[in-house]
Protein backbone atom coordinates (compact mmCIF):
# COMPACT_ATOMS: atom_id res chain seq x y z
CA UNK A 1 0.00 0.00 0.00
CA UNK A 2 2.87 2.37 0.83
CA UNK A 3 4.49 1.68 -2.54
CA UNK A 4 1.28 2.60 -4.39
CA UNK A 5 0.83 5.75 -2.31
CA UNK A 6 4.45 6.83 -2.96
CA UNK A 7 4.07 6.10 -6.67
CA UNK A 8 0.88 8.21 -6.88
CA UNK A 9 2.50 11.06 -4.91
CA UNK A 10 5.55 10.94 -7.19
CA UNK A 11 3.35 11.03 -10.27
CA UNK A 12 1.39 14.01 -8.92
CA UNK A 13 4.61 15.88 -8.14
CA UNK A 14 5.94 15.14 -11.64
CA UNK A 15 2.72 16.38 -13.27
CA UNK A 16 2.62 19.56 -11.14
CA UNK A 17 6.29 20.23 -11.90
CA UNK A 18 5.62 19.76 -15.62
CA UNK A 19 2.64 22.13 -15.47
CA UNK A 20 4.81 24.87 -14.00
CA UNK A 21 7.36 24.57 -16.82
CA UNK A 22 5.01 24.70 -19.78
CA UNK A 23 6.29 26.72 -22.72
CA UNK A 24 4.61 30.04 -23.40
CA UNK A 25 2.32 30.41 -26.38
CA UNK A 26 3.59 32.58 -29.23
CA UNK A 27 1.82 35.85 -30.04
CA UNK A 28 1.12 35.55 -33.78
CA UNK A 29 -1.18 38.51 -34.35
CA UNK A 30 -2.40 41.70 -32.68
CA UNK A 31 -3.56 45.17 -33.50
CA UNK A 32 -1.00 47.86 -32.84
CA UNK A 33 -1.58 49.32 -29.36
CA UNK A 34 -2.31 53.04 -29.57
CA UNK A 35 -2.01 55.76 -26.98
CA UNK A 36 -5.60 56.80 -26.20
CA UNK A 37 -6.02 60.31 -27.71
CA UNK A 38 -7.93 61.67 -24.71
CA UNK A 39 -5.29 60.31 -22.33
CA UNK A 40 -2.60 61.92 -24.45
CA UNK A 41 -4.39 65.28 -24.42
CA UNK A 42 -4.89 65.05 -20.65
CA UNK A 43 -1.19 64.08 -20.28
CA UNK A 44 -2.13 60.83 -18.53
CA UNK A 45 0.51 58.12 -18.30
CA UNK A 46 0.99 55.05 -16.16
CA UNK A 47 1.02 51.28 -16.00
CA UNK A 48 -1.91 48.96 -16.57
CA UNK A 49 -1.70 45.41 -15.28
CA UNK A 50 -4.00 42.92 -16.95
CA UNK A 51 -4.75 39.22 -16.71
CA UNK A 52 -6.26 37.34 -19.62
CA UNK A 53 -7.41 33.89 -20.67
CA UNK A 54 -6.63 32.17 -23.96
CA UNK A 55 -8.82 29.31 -25.18
CA UNK A 56 -7.68 26.16 -27.01
CA UNK A 57 -7.84 27.98 -30.38
CA UNK A 58 -5.41 30.70 -29.27
CA UNK A 59 -8.06 33.43 -28.99
CA UNK A 60 -8.34 35.71 -25.96
CA UNK A 61 -11.66 35.03 -24.25
CA UNK A 62 -11.52 37.37 -21.25
CA UNK A 63 -9.46 40.27 -19.95
CA UNK A 64 -9.36 41.83 -16.49
CA UNK A 65 -7.46 45.09 -16.00
CA UNK A 66 -6.17 46.87 -12.94
CA UNK A 67 -5.52 50.60 -13.37
CA UNK A 68 -6.58 53.86 -11.80
CA UNK A 69 -7.22 55.39 -15.23
CA UNK A 70 -10.27 54.30 -17.23
CA UNK A 71 -8.89 55.58 -20.56
CA UNK A 72 -5.71 53.50 -20.29
CA UNK A 73 -7.64 50.50 -18.95
CA UNK A 74 -10.11 50.51 -21.82
CA UNK A 75 -7.37 50.84 -24.45
CA UNK A 76 -5.44 47.96 -22.88
CA UNK A 77 -8.48 45.71 -22.66
CA UNK A 78 -9.50 46.39 -26.26
CA UNK A 79 -5.99 45.70 -27.54
CA UNK A 80 -5.53 42.42 -25.66
CA UNK A 81 -8.83 41.16 -27.12
CA UNK A 82 -7.21 41.42 -30.59
CA UNK A 83 -4.33 39.10 -29.66
CA UNK A 84 -4.09 35.68 -31.32
CA UNK A 85 -1.68 33.00 -30.13
CA UNK A 86 -0.10 29.81 -31.38
CA UNK A 87 -0.25 27.33 -28.52
CA UNK A 88 2.51 24.84 -27.73
CA UNK A 89 1.98 21.50 -29.46
CA UNK A 90 1.07 18.36 -27.55
CA UNK A 91 -0.10 20.28 -24.49
CA UNK A 92 -3.77 19.65 -23.94
CA UNK A 93 -5.49 22.40 -21.98
CA UNK A 94 -8.81 24.12 -22.46
CA UNK A 95 -7.57 27.52 -21.28
CA UNK A 96 -4.35 29.34 -20.55
CA UNK A 97 -4.08 32.21 -18.02
CA UNK A 98 -1.45 34.93 -18.25
CA UNK A 99 -0.61 38.41 -17.02
CA UNK A 100 0.81 41.40 -18.84
CA UNK A 101 1.69 44.99 -18.11
CA UNK A 102 1.19 47.91 -20.50
CA UNK A 103 3.43 50.91 -19.78
CA UNK A 104 1.99 54.13 -21.22
CA UNK A 105 4.54 56.96 -21.39
CA UNK A 106 4.56 60.50 -22.78
CA UNK A 107 7.95 61.95 -23.77
CA UNK A 108 7.09 65.63 -24.02
CA UNK A 109 9.39 65.79 -27.05
CA UNK A 110 7.91 66.55 -30.46
CA UNK A 111 9.81 64.96 -33.35
CA UNK A 112 8.82 65.49 -36.95
CA UNK A 113 5.95 67.41 -38.41
CA UNK A 114 2.32 66.57 -38.83
CA UNK A 115 -0.88 66.41 -36.81
CA UNK A 116 0.27 63.53 -34.64
CA UNK A 117 3.53 62.87 -32.88
CA UNK A 118 5.67 59.79 -33.04
CA UNK A 119 4.35 56.56 -31.49
CA UNK A 120 6.75 53.86 -30.36
CA UNK A 121 5.50 50.43 -29.30
CA UNK A 122 7.89 47.89 -27.79
CA UNK A 123 6.98 44.32 -26.92
CA UNK A 124 9.72 42.48 -25.08
CA UNK A 125 7.15 39.70 -24.93
CA UNK A 126 3.38 39.63 -24.60
CA UNK A 127 4.00 39.98 -20.86
CA UNK A 128 5.47 43.48 -21.16
CA UNK A 129 4.26 46.15 -23.61
CA UNK A 130 5.48 49.74 -23.76
CA UNK A 131 3.51 52.45 -25.59
CA UNK A 132 5.33 55.79 -25.88
CA UNK A 133 3.86 58.89 -27.48
CA UNK A 134 5.41 62.31 -28.03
Amino acid sequence: MKVVRLLVMGLLLSVSGFAQNLPDPVLRGAQLPMYPPLAELARVSGDVKASFVIDETGAVTSVNVNSANDLLSKATQENIHTWKFILPKDVHRTEWRFETTFHYRLTGIIIGRGPTGKLTVTLDSFRDVEVVAE
